[in-house]
């Protein structure tokens, strides 16, 4: 079942990272700082109708990039500049800040469940967002928890999961999507796979489900609402010098 399409665009800007965890310098231990790097989307496009990958049987992207070539770190940390970093605690985040040049497409139309009957503040399919914020959560799979050093922690070669939150204002609401099936059941983990000493992949399958949550109350105390689940598929790759 589809919905009609509702382009909309975005024009507020988010405040919705996770803060950053520094590292505190231990002896034999090393300091790390924010490090801008460069992001790459596997695909390309803000026109909700020119779906890719171009290939009419693969799966399409659902979280997109404007074509305008690769998104670059801008400034000497991730709460103050722009674009993609690597935290000094490890994690992925990436920053597109109004007025900065840059957007990104979020395509709602291929969902599974939708928001709440009950309550809910969605009322597009599509966005192009001139603000938006995604970041990483890389979890051990030795541990089951967060990672110590966040991708920093992924074995050359290896592929862990991560889980994800990106957040974006419309109208004036902050909606989160959320990938971590431990705190938003009905949703999965990504996989953040580490090719090169400073490379990595960050990767939602087809089949990998998100849930899209709004600010909300339950018995008197916030919790997030629900605005429906989607499969949300998006490849990014990332380097750092």
């Amino acid at each position: 079942m589809r919905a009609p399409l509702h382009v909309a665009l975005y024009t507020a800007v988010a405040a919705c990272a996770i803060s950053a965890s520094a590292l505190h310098a231990q002896k034999g231990k090393p300091t790390y700082v924010d490090l801008p790097g460069r992001a790459t989307f596997r695909c390309h496009t803000l026109n909700p109708s020119q779906l890719c990958p171009i290939d009419e049987n693969a799966p399409k992207d659902r979280i997109t990039g404007d074509g305008l070539g690769v998104y670059v770190g801008g400034g000497t940390d991730w709460q103050s500049g722009t674009g993609p970093f690597l935290r000094s605690d490890g994690e992925f985040s990436m920053s597109i800040i109004l007025g900065g040049g840059r957007r990104v497409m979020l395509d709602f139309r291929d969902w599974l469940l939708p928001p709440s009957p009950a309550f809910h503040r969605k009322d597009f399919e599509v966005l192009v967002l001139e603000a938006f914020h995604i970041n990483t959560n890389v979890i051990d799979p030795r541990t089951g928890d967060q990672a110590a050093l966040g991708l920093r922690s992924i074995p050359i070669g290896a592929t862990w999961q991560s889980r994800i939150k990106a957040g974006w204002n419309y109208a004036g609401v902050l909606f989160n999507l959320r990938f971590n099936p431990d705190g938003f059941e009905g949703s999965d983990y990504v996989d953040v796979t580490r090719y090169a000493e400073n490379a990595w992949t960050i990767e939602a399958m087809p089949w990998y489900r998100a849930r899209m949550v709004s600010p909300g109350v339950a018995k008197g105390k916030p919790a997030p609402n629900d605005e429906g689940t989607y499969y949300m598929p998006f490849h990014i790759d990332f380097t750092v010098p």
